[in-house]
């Protein structure tokens, strides 16, 4: 009789939108400041050009918001600013999203994933589809760390969130350990708690 395969340790998620925040967050996060920091230079710049050209005209005793530089510059400065506030606002904006999608896609509830580790594999099982698939540690690329959550990302492109919470026969420590050692060839960026 074949004994059953017991997991060493698991771990227990369930999607919340603070959770798909923090996930956007690491996503974006370069993306997303890179190109604030551009736009604020844009609009700073816009807003120097504009004071100029005014200062200009006034020179010449006429309006610069009467000439067509001038309104475009002003458009250009508004659509600026209006695209820094859905750079900033889109980690909130895309958990919302993906929160909806979830229900969308598990009859209008939040499963509980679990994540049960192995010495070779880790089995991820949905509680409301009954889902259930098993990877290697091979298969992943990346693990980052957020304040609430260890984002495993797969050679495929795809993000498995783990909650440092939910973690049952291991701490967050001895996971840090654990992956460490099991996942070599993944890129690991962990961020101690203080």
């Amino acid at each position: 009789m074949e004994e059953e395969r017991k997991p060493i340790f698991t771990n227990l998620y369930m999607a919340s939108e603070e959770s798909y925040r923090q996930l956007y967050r690491r996503i974006r996060r370069v993306l997303t400041w890179v190109v604030t920091v551009l736009a604020i230079g844009a609009v700073g710049y816009m807003v120097y050009a504009m004071v100029h050209f005014s200062k200009v005209y006034a020179a010449y005793g006429e309006s610069f918001f009467a000439t067509i530089r001038a309104w475009f510059l002003l458009v250009l400065t508004v659509y600026l600013c209006i695209n820094i506030g859905l750079l900033i606002t889109s980690p909130r904006r895309l958990a919302k999203k993906a929160l909806k999608r979830v229900r969308e896609l598990n009859n209008d509830q939040i499963p509980e994933e679990t994540a049960e580790f192995y010495e070779d594999t880790v089995t991820f099982r949905n509680s409301v589809t009954h889902g259930e698939s098993t990877l290697s540690f091979a298969s992943f690329a990346k693990i980052h760390e957020t304040k609430d959550l260890f984002l495993i990302w797969t050679k495929q492109k795809m993000v498995i969130p783990l909650a440092k919470d939910g973690f049952t026969g291991i701490d967050v420590v001895g996971f840090r350990a654990f992956m460490d050692e099991h996942c070599p060839q993944a890129k690991r960026r962990w961020t101690p708690e203080g």
